[in-house]
C-alpha cells in the first residue's frame, strides 16, 4: 500500500461570535508510490488526473512525493440569513519517478481561490409562506492554477506520424487558469423528518472555456 506522512500546524482566531479566520501550513511526505520497474517518469499519483490511463507492464513501490503549502479561511457563520466563506491556498505538488527525476504532479495548479457568499430569508415570500418555506440563494466563485500537462516531442511525432509524449518535460507545461462563476437560487422547507428543496442553479454564467486536457 501507498503511505504518507502528515505535519500540520494552524491557528484559527475568532472575530466574532459568527466569524472566524483560520490559517494552516501542511506538509505530506508520500512513499512506497508505485512507478514503472523500468526507469520513466510514470508514478500511480498521477492517476485520475484525466481521462487517458496508461500503467507499464511492471510496477514497483519505490516512488516518493510531497504536498506542501498554506491556507488561509475566512467563514462567516449563517445569523440573520447571511453567511460567507473564503478560501485561499499555495501550494506545491512533486514526486520522483524511477528515472531519478522529480517532476510536479498533474495536480500542481500552485494555487486555488474559492468563494462562497449565501443569503437565506422569508423576506421574498407571502405571508401564509413565511415560517414553512425559507427562499435561499448564493454565489460562488472558483479559480484554481491550470492543470499541469506532459508537451509533445514534435520532433519525434513528426516521424512516428503519431502524438509522442516528451518525458523529458513531464507535466512541465501547464493550462491556463480554471476560473467559473454560479449563482443558485432556490426554496427550502425543513420538515420533522425531510427537508425539501426545489433549486435553479446557473453555471459558469460568463461562459469561460475552461481547458480540461488536450
Amino acid at each position: 500500500f501507498m503511505k504518507s506522512d502528515h505535519y500540520v500546524i494552524g491557528y484559527d482566531f475568532s472575530l466574532s461570535k459568527n466569524a472566524r479566520i483560520k490559517l494552516e501550513a501542511y506538509y505530506q511526505s508520500l512513499f512506497d508510490i508505485p512507478v514503472d520497474a523500468n526507469p520513466s517518469s510514470y508514478s500511480a499519483l498521477n492517476q485520475g488526473a484525466n481521462f487517458y490511463f496508461f500503467f507499464p507492464d511492471e510496477l514497483k513501490s519505490e516512488g516518493t512525493g510531497e504536498n506542501y503549502g498554506v491556507e488561509l479561511t475566512l467563514e462567516r457563520f449563517l445569523e440573520k440569513g447571511f453567511y460567507y466563506l473564503f478560501t485561499a491556498s499555495l501550494f506545491e505538488s512533486n514526486y520522483t519517478a524511477s528515472d531519478g527525476n522529480t517532476y510536479n504532479t498533474a495536480f500542481n495548479g500552485n494555487y486555488n481561490f474559492t468563494g462562497l457568499v449565501g443569503y437565506e430569508s422569508d423576506l421574498f415570500l407571502k405571508k401564509e409562506q413565511k415560517g414553512k418555506w425559507v427562499f435561499t440563494s448564493n454565489a460562488r466563485f472558483t479559480l484554481n492554477g491550470g492543470q499541469r500537462y506532459t508537451p509533445y516531442n514534435l520532433e519525434l511525432s513528426k516521424i512516428a506520424s503519431t502524438g509522442i509524449f516528451d518525458e523529458n518535460r513531464t507535466f512541465e507545461a501547464q493550462f491556463d487558469d480554471y476560473w467559473r462563476f454560479d449563482i443558485r437560487l432556490g426554496l427550502k422547507r425543513n420538515g420533522k423528518k425531510v427537508t425539501h428543496e426545489l433549486d435553479a442553479e446557473l453555471q459558469n454564467i460568463t461562459g469561460r472555456n475552461n481547458v480540461f486536457t488536450i
